[in-house]
């Protein structure tokens, strides 16, 4: 259970309802072997009654199931891929691909703690800064609540690390002009 009281696999795979949990593959710690529907049905209902925001280790003890190392790197991309596809219908596709790396991980980071509506509607400052290129302004945009301060400092640290691309003589004053006639 995360902080919030969602049911997460490991120390932050959001798991939706009952029906996405019974759709993992998930395993017996005991035998090893596939869990059965009712297994994973019943692992759920009882996990979703302990208190919520304790460490991982908390509700490990209370588990039967677990998900294999293969199966969380198949969900980690299975997630990954559907947060680039809704960066992609935010920013659009090319400009999403032309980004620096340090910049999609940024990005990567946002969506998967706001998700793709809070994103994209309560975040106009940050939105504009990114699609400007401007990540010094985006670093200044970055910050939320509910984030732990490390992890907040690491997202500004990866935007203001990051160089912004040089303009070209006739961008910089087109950019001079916009600036001075507000």
């Amino acid at each position: 259970m995360d902080s919030k009281g969602n049911p997460t696999i490991g120390a932050g795979f959001h798991i939706p309802n009952k029906t996405a949990f019974a759709n993992l593959p998930l395993r017996e710690n005991r035998t090893k072997r596939a869990a059965s529907r009712d297994h994973k049905l019943s692992e759920f209902d009882r996990i979703k009654r302990l208190p919520p925001g304790y460490a991982v280790n908390f509700y490990t003890q209370h588990c039967e199931l677990y998900l294999s190392h293969r199966a969380c790197q198949k969900v980690l991309q299975g997630k990954i891929n559907q947060f680039k596809h809704e960066l992609m219908l935010i920013y659009g596709e090319s400009f999403y691909q032309s980004l620096p790396r340090s910049i999609k991980l940024v990005l990567l980071d946002m969506i998967y703690n706001l998700g793709q509506t809070q994103l994209q509607t309560k975040w106009t400052k940050f939105n504009a800064a990114i699609q400007a290129r401007d990540w010094q302004a985006a670093a200044l945009e970055c910050h939320r609540v509910g984030v732990s301060a490390k992890r907040n400092e690491r997202v500004k640290h990866l935007l203001m690390s990051t160089r912004s691309p040089k303009l070209s003589w006739w961008h910089r004053a087109i950019d001079w002009f916009f600036k001075t006639a507000q």
